[in-house]
């Protein structure tokens, strides 16, 4: 054998081939399907090495072939994430690919008697799938689907037919009696979001004809709501205020605030509900504000979320001490509880040090970031914001990627119950599924 030249393994015999063919196709049917705890593409790769003979191809960020191979734990399990014990501040990168695609069985036991708002973006794959298998963790689903336009309309992200479609997609998603043994929770709520993104608020509410529009996408949304059978909308307006000068921003706030009124007198009286989507700014949307509308609405979601992002700086996603000040500053009355809500964050952000370019980091690249870096990176707990954040380097450029853990969500999770808080968290479909124990 001349120098450099590689042997193949030959393949297994006759005997073996058949029985390893008919226990690898179902095994891999039940791993797809079935809710296995073995992952497909290692039960791939090992019929590729016993039947073919040769070991499997590698991608890009994979173990080396010397390296011992996973067996990823998926689908339902007896035992939760505490009894497994990875709800601790000593995390790795090892240990997240291996667990998080298994979870507890009972997928409609919540952990929240408060409100909890699942938003679900079009452009997420496995969305539907979410629901699907954990939508009864959610009193409400909100599609983010709908913009308002100057004319007074809905605009839908996905156009009216393709719209219509996703929508009886999810209401069947999140209706279907599968993906576990037990249902004690009703389905939730369908509330998709309307942006007023693509408004100019200031000509909508105080320009001529500004009372027409105002009327008629009131009617746009009643006639949505009744055509789609949904239950209600989540209104995210007030954070565009911020686009204002102070002076313009006095002139449309009341005038926003009779439409919110509106709309939410509408919506009740067709067995509906309106959730506000509200920046935790003062100037944006004050305590006085709150203790105006609460008691027409079915909630109140404060966006907290992306603070470092916002702030263009590396750190936590939603540091828990601003999360405390930020909903304490609303001031709710004792009356008003169950009717504010906290944004909590599902996916994550990736900083270049010292100061950019950023990515935000859905599941799918967070678990790739981790798999090609696993060995050079670490994790760090940020004892201040409570959060992990993995920090690895590239070319020698350092990076430090926080997406939320277990034990940060478990700390958020705890916050809010104590307080009496719902949860909103953005965006379901795009995280991992052992998150799901603690909603």
């Amino acid at each position: 054998m001349g120098q450099g030249t590689q042997t193949k393994k030959p393949p297994a015999s006759s005997a073996l081939r058949w029985p390893v063919l008919l226990f690898a196709v179902v095994a891999l049917c039940l791993a797809v399907w079935g809710g296995s705890m073995l992952d497909p593409d290692l039960l791939i790769a090992a019929f590729q090495e016993l039947w073919l003979g040769e070991p499997p191809r590698r991608a890009a960020g994979d173990p080396a072939p010397h390296d011992p191979p996973r067996l990823a734990l998926r689908g339902p399990l007896e035992q939760t994430v505490y009894e497994r014990g990875l709800v601790t501040r000593r995390i790795s990168a090892q240990s997240v690919l291996k667990e998080h695609q298994a979870f507890y069985y009972n997928t409609s036991q919540r952990v929240f008697a408060q409100t909890v708002v699942g938003f679900i973006s079009p452009w997420t794959p496995s969305a539907a799938e979410s629901l699907w298998r954990f939508g009864r963790k959610l009193t409400h689903a909100a599609p983010v689907l709908y913009d308002a336009v100057d004319t007074g309309h809905l605009r839908c992200k996905l156009g009216e037919h393709g719209g219509e479609r996703w929508l009886k997609w999810l209401r069947a998603a999140s209706k279907a009696d599968r993906g576990t043994a037990v249902r004690t929770a009703a389905p939730p709520r369908l509330v998709p979001l309307v942006s007023f993104e693509q408004l100019d608020l200031l000509d909508f509410f105080t320009g001529e004809g500004q009372e027409a529009r105002a009327g008629t996408l009131l009617v746009s949304l009643q006639e949505t709501l009744l055509k789609h059978r949904l239950h209600g909308f989540v209104l995210d307006a007030h954070q565009y205020l911020a686009r204002l000068a102070s002076q313009e921003r006095r002139l449309v706030q009341p005038a926003m605030h009779v439409f919110v009124q509106l709309l939410a007198a509408q919506l009740s009286e067709e067995g509906g509900e309106l959730l506000l989507y509200v920046p935790p700014h003062p100037g944006l949307f004050s305590p006085t504000e709150f203790s105006q509308l609460y008691p027409a609405l079915g909630g109140v979601i404060l966006q907290t979320a992306n603070y470092s992002a916002i702030k263009g700086e590396p750190g936590p996603m939603a540091p828990l001490t601003w999360m405390r000040s930020a909903l304490a500053a609303l001031k709710p009355p004792p009356e008003a509880e169950g009717k504010l809500i906290a944004a909590v964050p599902m996916v994550g952000w990736d900083f270049t040090l010292p100061d950019g370019p950023n990515r935000e980091l859905g599941a799918a690249a967070y678990l790739s970031l981790l798999r090609r870096y696993e060995a050079v990176g670490k994790f760090d707990w940020h004892e201040a914001g409570k959060e992990h954040a993995f920090k690895y380097s590239v070319d020698g450029v350092d990076h430090v990627a926080y997406f939320p853990s277990l034990r940060g969500l478990a700390e958020r999770v705890g916050v809010l119950r104590s307080l009496h808080v719902g949860a909103a968290f953005w965006e379901i479909g795009n995280s991992l599924d052992y998150f799901w124990d603690l909603m």
